[in-house]
């Protein structure tokens, strides 16, 4: 029942999460938001959401204490905030609802892996992953022919308040499933460094791919609507054969081998260069189909890796969250330093490049020479550990310095204050 569960909950959840992420910069654009203000609102949204992942992956073990309350909690309220952006957009409260879409999808998606990851029949999950996989993909692209079609068909932004709430019934629908989940006890699992290592590599290589792909799906849409003057719906048409190269691509790159997955993040880098050279849109129709079916391979690989170090799913759930927040704050942030739109899309280039390399040289698995790999790794989690503890010991001082001189300024103002009141009483 669990199991059956959890797939009927993808297929429903499918149609909600196509239509909300891939609509979401597609509207904005329509209202009149430059791809500077879309980069920016994600950017702002983006950062508060890394901070609440990392606070609940500080806090996790509290969570797993009742974690279907939560899990139901958060479900319902990421679609309630998700569909209501139109409404929100016509409040002028859009820069405050998209941050709280964004932030309520995190722990849903931490929630929902631990519920696959706590079957412990590994051919029971096997077929969920692959039942969801499947029922998911074929939901999406219910959602993005919807999409497409509406928005073909329909005038005025009427149509946008019709896609939400559509996407907002098949959202409580599945929310409506997730009551019939039962969680169990997850066990608090501690990695030893080998371990560490080898899911902080993983987890940067996921980073920098996330990153590319963020900016990508941010950008490339309003690109084509703002820059070369294509309609909304031939916009949405982008997302609707990256949907269709996901459903089929994953029965070519299943049985490949790592070259051929190094190869695939080679070829996906030259991609962002290629949207801004052509000034057809159309052609950017059969171009986002490559880059999807591409982008399948990379994804294939990174759940792969992470099948590798499945143990510690009490810490991936979580973590790999976090790291998916901060790969969008990463990839806002990148594109919004950005004078030009070309510029743009030469970072997520860059980006992919970086990927791409740590597979030749850090990971195990992909790299030309394994034992070498080894040693580059942990230089790359020793240089990243002393990285952040760095970053957080100079972040602690600074923000400690701040309050210091705040409460010093504010005690000078109050006797500064008393001063002239008492110099006037005196008067």
């Amino acid at each position: 029942m669990k199991g059956r569960a959890l797939i009927l909950e993808a297929f429903a959840a499918g149609f909600y999460v196509n239509i909300t992420r891939s609509l979401a910069p597609i509207f904005m654009a329509a209202m009149g938001l430059t791809i500077k203000e879309i980069l920016l609102i994600n950017l702002y949204s983006y950062f508060f959401a890394f901070l609440f992942s990392a606070f609940l992956y500080k806090f996790r073990k509290f969570l797993l204490i009742n974690p279907k309350k939560y899990l139901l909690a958060f479900h319902f309220a990421e679609r309630v905030f998700w569909c209501s952006l139109p409404i929100a957009y016509s409040f002028d409260l859009l820069f405050l609802a998209y941050p709280l879409a964004v932030i309520s999808s995190i722990p849903t998606s931490a929630f929902i892996t631990l519920e696959i990851h706590a079957i412990e029949d590994r051919e029971e999950k096997k077929k969920v992953l692959y039942y969801r996989s499947a029922l998911s993909a074929l939901s999406n692209m219910l959602g993005a022919m919807t999409t497409v079609f509406l928005l073909f068909v329909l005038e005025g932004a009427e149509k946008y308040l019709v896609l939400y709430s559509l996407a907002f019934l098949s959202g409580i629908f599945s929310s409506i499933l997730v009551l019939t989940f039962e969680p169990k006890q997850v066990k608090i699992f501690e990695p030893s460094e080998e371990v560490r290592v080898r899911y902080a590599n993983v987890l940067l290589f996921v980073l920098l791919l996330n990153s590319s792909s963020a900016i990508i799906g941010a950008t490339w849409a309003p690109y084509v609507m703002k820059r070369l003057n294509a309609p909304d719906y031939l916009a949405a048409s982008l997302g609707t054969m990256q949907t269709l190269a996901s459903i089929i691509s994953p029965i070519f790159w299943a049985k490949r081998s790592y070259r051929d997955y190094r190869l695939a993040i080679a070829t996906l880098s030259v991609f962002p260069i290629l949207i801004f050279s052509l000034n057809v849109p159309e052609l950017h129709v059969a171009l986002a189909f490559s880059y999807a079916f591409l982008l399948s391979a990379a994804n294939i690989l990174s759940s792969f890796l992470f099948a590798e170090i499945s143990e510690a799913r009490d810490r991936l759930a979580f973590l790999s969250t976090t790291v998916a927040t901060l790969s969008q704050l990463l990839g806002m942030g990148v594109a919004h330093s950005a004078d030009k739109v070309e510029e743009i899309f030469i970072f997520s280039s860059l980006l992919l490049i970086a990927a791409l390399l740590l597979t030749f040289f850090t990971i195990s698995e992909t790299a030309i020479d394994p034992e070498r790999a080894r040693i580059y790794s942990r230089a790359v989690y020793t240089t990243t550990i002393q990285g952040y503890s760095f970053s957080i010991y100079v972040t602690k001082e600074v923000s400690l310095l701040a309050l210091r001189l705040i409460a010093l300024v504010f005690i000078i103002a109050v006797l500064t204050f008393l001063y002239r009141f008492a110099y006037y009483l005196a008067g």
